[in-house]
Order: structure tokens, then C-alpha cells, then sequence
């Protein structure tokens, strides 16, 4: 029900996580405040209701995770991260 990701910024800054499990449901976002050159670990979650339909469609296919992270620093200055994680089904 959740998917942790590490995250370092060079500066001050805050960070989002976010994203969807596509065909299936969305992440909740994750925010953190972050000091320069400090890794940090941000958690997403899926609800219950998400976790349940998540499991009914790795029976069939899989399922692939699109994260964005946004990173913004004092300055206003923002950064946008896209990454895609296929999920597996657990044996």
C-alpha cells in the first residue's frame, strides 16, 4: 500500500511526490522539507480500496507506476522529476 522513494536536493528545498498507478488508481501526495545535501524519504500511499483493486489487476496484467517529484527551492525556482516503476505481482 505504499512505495517509499529516496530524494537528495542540492539546496533548501521542499519536495513532492505524487503520481498513478496507471489504470488503476492515484498515489496520495507525499511533501517533505529538505536540507542541501541530505537524502530523504518520501512515502506515497494508495488507499485500501486502490490496494484491493491494484492486486485484481496484477492477476491479469501489470501494472506500471508513474511518479513525479517536484522539488522547489526558496527561490521559487522548481524542478520536475518523472519516473516509471513497473509493479509485479508478489509470488
Amino acid at each position: 500500500r505504499r512505495l517509499r522513494l529516496v530524494v537528495t536536493a542540492n539546496e533548501l528545498a521542499t519536495v513532492r511526490a505524487g503520481g498513478r498507478l496507471r489504470g488503476v488508481a492515484g498515489f496520495r501526495t507525499a511533501r517533505r522539507q529538505l536540507a542541501a545535501r541530505r537524502r530523504a524519504v518520501l512515502t506515497v500511499r494508495i488507499t485500501r480500496k486502490a490496494a484491493r483493486e491494484l492486486r485484481r489487476t496484477l492477476r491479469r496484467k501489470r501494472v506500471i507506476a508513474s511518479l513525479t517529484i517536484l522539488a522547489r527551492d526558496a527561490a521559487g525556482n522548481q524542478r520536475r522529476a518523472v519516473r516509471r516503476v513497473k509493479i509485479a505481482r508478489r509470488r
